[in-house]
């Protein structure tokens, strides 16, 4: 009898059989592996905490958690300052009103004392929990504070004509850049001395836009990966850790692309872990359209120099952001959800030193008024064991400003490209850098789809 199956029909059904095994096992073995893969929770929905009472139309514009009290916090706004001992549930009014208050926080050697900075009316000081303010601004160099840094052996103040320090926080002494417009602070050290960063949003930024305190001296940071000219929307700087041993530093910066007489703004945030010698751009950020959106504030932990909270305002258009990195400002996830879609225009973060972090945003919606949200994030990575920083010796109250060196105008570029359209789709399909299980593993049997079809005509030919 004939053999209904020719022998080259049997080789080729081998050959069929075969691959046919060898992909079941390898999309198994995938499938298995990205099962396996750790998958970090997403933030937990923002809840909205009480209103301020009597802010009105006003707006808040700086919040800080105490650094003993997760429950006590400060909002700064534009009638004053309010407090909360209670995480926000309540708010009171406190004895500083009538006046913009643009930043507030506590001394980290005391958390009992207390600070705000205002414009126009220097700055302020309370010690019963935010309720009564006393005027502290003797020997200050200008009275419009717009940014306040605290380290361990001094207090510093950015002010609309350069720094000044405090010992005591009662007095003042001017310690350089004048001229400038202070409008954000961090510290980069304290020990073996104090040392800190700054930034300002106005000027001619082609002359410098950051600056580092370098023992007598201001240094305009020139470091590798920053543009050549931007504005700082905001500098923040993390604790040490013993995986870190300098302070992780971030910087949110908005750059001019445009041609000359034609602005066009681009955001940029940068993360620093040497003392602003290097800077790396972050990656996957917000986009509208093809750029990136600029971030306008962000915040670290204080009990994890990797994880980092960061904000957008969208220039008080409808819109912004809520993100969170875990690899101290390289990549980012979003976590706004809770949060109105058009009207998360994150202008200020706080963080609690708890475990998980309790994070507290105060939020300027496009029309007018101020609210506060607050968080518990189970979703961040277990904190690490810290290196407690010592005192060192404070800064000199003489530190000189540096003449900038007049240079060609050049044509403000970011240091970095941005992402393409197919890149951004790419982004938020999969959430990358955190991809979904499932998605994984749909796109794993797209790929098994097509292998049979290949297989079928250019390997089985036809029945």
């Amino acid at each position: 009898m004939k053999n209904p199956h020719p022998p080259h029909r049997t080789s080729r059904q081998a050959r069929r059989r075969r691959v046919i095994r060898l992909t079941t096992a390898a999309i198994v073995c995938i499938a298995t592996a990205t099962l396996a893969l750790p998958v970090t929770p997403a933030l937990a929905d923002w809840s909205k905490v009480g209103s301020l009472p009597g802010l009105g139309g006003g707006r808040i514009w700086s919040l800080a958690v105490a650094p003993n009290d997760p429950n006590l916090i400060l909002a700064g706004t534009d009638n004053g300052v309010y407090h909360s001992s209670d995480g926000g549930v309540a708010w009171k009014a406190s004895t500083l009103t009538h006046v913009r208050v643009t930043t507030v926080g506590f001394d980290i050697r005391d958390p009992q004392h207390m600070y705000a900075g205002t414009a126009g009316q220097g700055i302020k000081t309370s010690t019963d929990g935010g309720v009564i303010w006393r005027d502290v601004s003797m020997g200050l160099s200008n009275r419009n504070v717009r940014s306040m840094a605290f380290g361990l052996s001094q207090i510093a103040a950015g002010t609309d004509d350069g720094v000044s320090l405090s010992v005591n926080g009662d007095n003042w002494t001017r310690s350089g850049l004048a001229g400038v417009s202070v409008n954000s602070l961090a510290v980069v050290a304290n020990f073996p001395d104090l040392k800190l960063i700054a930034g300002t949003d106005s000027g001619d930024t082609r002359q410098g836009y950051l600056w580092v305190n370098s023992g007598s001296t201001w240094k305009v940071d020139r470091g590798s990966g920053l543009p050549a000219a931007a504005v700082v929307l905001s500098l923040t700087s993390g604790p040490v850790s013993q995986a870190i041993t300098n302070r992780p530093i971030v910087v949110d910066i908005s750059t001019d692309t445009g041609q000359p007489g034609q602005h066009h703004y681009v955001g940029e945030s940068l993360r620093s872990l040497d003392g602003g010698q290097t800077w790396s751009p972050a990656t996957n950020l917000p986009s509208v359209g093809t750029e990136q959106l600029p971030l306008t504030t962000s915040s670290f932990s204080p009990l994890d120099p990797s994880v980092v909270y960061s904000g957008a305002d969208a220039s008080g258009s409808s819109g912004g952001a809520m993100l969170r990195s875990s690899d101290s400002g390289v990549t980012y996830v979003d976590v706004s959800s809770g949060l109105p879609p058009t009207k998360k225009n994150v202008v200020s973060i706080a963080v609690a030193p708890t475990n998980p972090p309790t994070v507290y945003i105060a939020v300027n919606p496009p029309a007018s008024g101020g609210l506060v949200y607050k968080v518990t994030d189970s979703g961040a990575p277990p904190p690490p064991q810290l290196i407690a920083e010592q005192s060192g010796a404070p800064m000199p109250t003489s530190v000189a400003t540096p003449t900038p060196t007049p240079r060609p105008t050049p044509h403000p570029t970011s240091s970095t490209a941005q992402p393409k359209a197919s890149s951004g789709f790419i982004v938020g399909l999969f959430h990358w850098p955190q991809p979904l299980i499932y998605e994984m593993i749909g796109l794993l049997l797209l790929i098994y789809a097509y292998i049979r079809w290949r297989q079928h005509n250019y390997v089985e030919g036809p029945p």
